[in-house]
């Protein structure tokens, strides 16, 4: 016998779980942790043995014993979970619990449930040795994210978010459409740039100006320095951040997600008992996750073929232009894409603002720090090996400026640049290829 699931979350159900005999999850959103339990139980007069055997997939599944968005682990009553799912033999009266966890934190699994390529339903097959198969229908309700979707679609979402034009679509919970596929070019275009990007933009901003004035008043300086003393690419490295338990910060990007795409401000989904500095690390966990999801990025691989051909021109032809000649000349390509190039303007301004609060911060704070010139290695260290030995500047406080700019370069160029690497590529070209993307975003950080 299969005992239904039981879960102690409120609202896991639909219209009628009830009539539903199988796994129910609920609404699932990204990052949102699902936990249900089965219980297998012998009820015969004779010994059982029995085992989950993989299930009969179709195209586009994932193959195995459960579908990619589910794990699942067995309690044999010890109070230990295990990945075993190997034969079970169980007495008469006997029974075992299953685990199911749900944590979707692949984007690209996200896209697929987001585009309607992959539906929440799918199957568990338990089988009884020399007896018959059952079949444990799973089920949930996928609410669709901002996550992966590129610049032209986030543009045309209204104001409320996307769960909103989710919601709109007639019977949402059963249909496999996405609001994202309601979206086409015909779409009216709502916003400059996403709007998700002036909300996150803008809240690190605040953020960061309010850890780095408030720190010296939680803590003391000269036996705890602040992360962005020590370390150029704060808050976006992830070795820095102040929360480690993997758990919490799932949980938070879960939360993040949620604010986004409801279009609540984000302290209305943080835990009440974070600190400022946990949040601004959080957004920014989030920031670069949700520029690297993003389809076709910041700037496009069309965008980054031309502005790459010019800056190896440029390295050529040995002409020297001024900072402010390349900027002007990059911004002309950069327009002809104008939601992508007021999306790439709201970065870099935030960038700015971010290099510019941090060593506010270390000159009233630490002014000896900035004496000399370069900074230290261990402030570098986020800085590819190539990058650390080139072009800095003599002053020492505008040497530490250019370390954290090209740290944040370094961290954040993937996330925003697409293209640049072929197939067949050497490792050198390769590296000349990311270090000219480091360079170019260092331009707009100067």
């Amino acid at each position: 016998m299969v005992d239904r699931p039981h879960s102690n979350e409120e609202g896991i159900s639909d219209d009628d779980p009830l009539k539903f005999e199988g796994v129910w999850f609920g609404e699932v959103r990204y990052a949102m942790h699902k936990h249900r339990s089965l219980t297998v139980a012998n009820t015969g007069q004779v010994p059982a043995t029995v085992y989950f055997i993989d299930r009969p997939v179709g195209p586009g599944q994932h193959p195995g014993t459960s579908p990619s968005w589910v794990s699942m682990k067995i309690d044999d009553g010890t109070g230990k979970l295990s990945s075993d799912l190997s034969k079970r033999t169980l007495e008469p009266g006997q029974a075992f619990n299953v685990e199911l966890e749900l944590r979707i934190l692949d984007v690209s699994l996200a896209r697929q449930f987001n585009e309607g390529i992959k539906s929440m339903e799918d199957i568990l097959v338990l089988r009884v040795e020399n007896g018959r198969d059952h079949f444990i229908p799973l089920r949930g309700t996928w609410l669709e994210s901002s996550l992966g979707h590129s610049i032209s679609k986030l543009i045309r979402i209204p104001e409320g978010g996307i769960r909103k034009l989710q919601r709109q679509r007639p019977d949402s919970s059963k249909s496999t459409a996405s609001a994202g596929s309601a979206i086409d070019d015909e779409t009216p275009v709502k916003w400059s740039a996403p709007r998700e990007l002036f909300r996150l933009t803008e809240v690190i901003e605040e953020l960061t100006i309010r850890v780095t004035a408030e720190w010296g008043m939680l803590h003391d300086p000269s036996t705890q320095p602040p992360p962005w003393e020590r370390f150029a690419g704060w808050p976006f490295m992830p070795q820095f951040w102040t929360c480690k338990d993997d758990k919490e910060r799932h949980d938070r990007l879960a939360d993040i997600v949620e604010a986004l795409d409801t279009d609540v401000s984000f302290d209305s989904v943080f835990p009440s008992d974070i600190s400022h500095i946990e949040k601004l690390e959080s957004l920014a966990e989030f920031f670069i996750m949700f520029l690297s999801a993003m389809d076709q990025g910041i700037v496009t691989k069309d965008i980054w073929t031309q502005l790459d051909a010019g800056l190896i021109k440029q390295e050529k032809s040995k002409l020297a232009q001024s900072a402010e000649e390349q900027r002007t000349w990059a911004q002309e390509i950069l327009s002809s894409a104008p939601s992508h190039s007021i999306s790439f303007i709201l970065i870099t301004s935030m960038l700015d603002r971010i290099i510019s609060e941090t060593i506010t911060a270390i000159t009233h704070n630490h002014p000896a720090l900035l004496a000399k010139s370069p900074p230290p290695a261990t402030f570098l260290v986020t800085i590819p090996q190539n990058l650390r030995k080139k072009n800095w500047a003599k002053d020492g406080k505008e040497a530490w400026r250019q370390g954290v700019g090209r740290a944040l370069a370094s961290t954040l160029y993937g996330a925003m640049i697409r293209g640049g690497e072929e197939e067949g590529q050497k490792d050198k070209e390769k590296a000349a290829g990311r270090e000219r993307k480091i360079r170019f975003l260092e331009l707009f950080l100067l």
